[in-house]
C-alpha cells in the first residue's frame, strides 16, 4: 500500500512539474526568428536615421529632428523585439537540465529503493542458511541417537 501510495505521488508529481504552458514547440523557432527579424529591422532603422542627418547636414540643414521618426521607430520595434525575446523565454517552458535532474532524482530513488530490497532479501536470505544448519544439526543429533538406540537394543 505504501508502495502504491508513493508510486501515484510520483507519477502526480512528475505531470504536474512537467507542464507546460500551451504554447507548441512548431512556435518557439518562429518566435526566435520573429525576434531576429525584429533587432534587425531596429538596427536598419537607426542606420537610416544616422544616414537621414547625415545627407541633411552635409546639405546644410543641421536638424536634428530629421531623424527622429526613425529613431523612434528603432526604439519601439526594439522594446517589441525584447518583450518577445522573453515572453518566449517565459513560455518555452522547464530547460532541459531540468527534466534532467528530475529523472536523475527518480533514479536515485529507484536505486536506493533497489537497495532496501536487496538488503531484505540478503537478511533473509541470511536467515535461511542459519535455519538451515541449525536442522542440518538436529537432523544429525537425532541420526547419532538412533545409532545410540540400536546398538543398545543389540546388546540386549
Amino acid at each position: 500500500m505504501d508502495q502504491e501510495f508513493k508510486d501515484l505521488y510520483q507519477k502526480l508529481y512528475d505531470e504536474f512539474s512537467a507542464f507546460r504552458w500551451p504554447y507548441p514547440a512548431m512556435l518557439q523557432p518562429v518566435s526566435d526568428l520573429l525576434t531576429l527579424m525584429l533587432f534587425i529591422i531596429s538596427i536598419l532603422n537607426g542606420g537610416a536615421g544616422i544616414s537621414r542627418m547625415t545627407r541633411e547636414g552635409y546639405a546644410g540643414n543641421w536638424c536634428l529632428d530629421v531623424g527622429t521618426p526613425y529613431f523612434k521607430r528603432q526604439t519601439l520595434i526594439c522594446l517589441l523585439g525584447i518583450l518577445l525575446f522573453f515572453g518566449s523565454l517565459f513560455l518555452s517552458g522547464p530547460t532541459k537540465e531540468e527534466s534532467q535532474a528530475r529523472e536523475v532524482k527518480t533514479l536515485q530513488d529507484k536505486v536506493q529503493t533497489q537497495e532496501l530490497h536487496l538488503n531484505a532479501a540478503l537478511s533473509e536470505l541470511q536467515q535461511l542458511r542459519n535455519d538451515l544448519s541449525s536442522s542440518k544439526e538436529e537432523v544429525k543429533r537425532l541420526g547419532t541417537k538412533s545409532k545410540d538406540c540400536g546398538k543398545r537394543a543389540e546388546k540386549h
